[in-house]
């Protein structure tokens, strides 16, 4: 394993930049696994302690009342790719933004923008290429005021089967998408998928 120092953030860290792994077989035949290091980043958090009754943004008892609850089960939404996610340059953790497509029973308006993060991004080869996204939606904004989502996954929107499948094993609340394609990904507003509020 090769070792190089890579500027993140404020630090300088000492992180792997390759490993190169070869397997000999006892019938002769030899296996070699290299790996490449690259697009390392720093995750960061900032938080806000307030003493008063006054949050931004808020102005009246029920917004801050709405604010807190979950938006009410067996509700509906379509969701649209706000926020593209491409292969080259994203990895799990990052942050992912939608928008709703549909007007949702008097609590959400068409665009009113959902916030998430992406769990998985994973590339396979074998035994025939493909990539593995799952994505989690966990907060919508919605006329000033942000609340919490709880959402399972129900298809995946208007695509055809054969270009995404959406698979049954997946982290709560969140949609596993398989796209059974070689090269790099690339998910933009077209990406689209339906979820139930739980």
């Amino acid at each position: 394993m090769n070792y190089h120092r890579v500027k993140i953030g404020d630090g300088d860290f000492l992180l792997p930049e390759t490993s190169k792994m070869t397997v000999l077989f006892n019938d002769g035949q030899e296996s070699q696994n290299e790996t490449h290091y690259s697009g390392c980043r720093e995750y960061g958090a900032e938080s806000t302690i307030s003493f008063d009754d006054t949050a931004p943004g808020i102005s009246s008892p029920e917004s801050k009342a709405a604010a807190r609850q979950k938006l009410p089960a067996n509700l509906r939404l379509q969701i649209g790719l706000k926020s593209p996610i491409r292969s080259e340059t994203a990895a799990a953790g990052d942050e992912v933004t939608g928008v709703l497509l549909r007007d949702v029973k008097d609590v959400a308006k068409q665009n009113d923008v959902v916030h998430g993060r992406i769990l998985r991004l994973e590339q396979f080869l074998l035994p025939t290429p493909r990539w593995v996204v799952a994505i989690r939606f966990n907060r919508i904004e919605h006329n000033g005021v942000e609340r919490p989502l709880d959402l399972s996954p129900l298809d995946d929107g208007n695509r055809e089967r054969r270009n995404a499948i959406l698979t049954e094993r997946r982290p709560p609340g969140a949609g596993v998408f398989i796209f059974p394609q070689p090269g790099s990904l690339a998910l933009d507003q077209k990406f689209h998928s339906e979820w139930e509020t739980r």
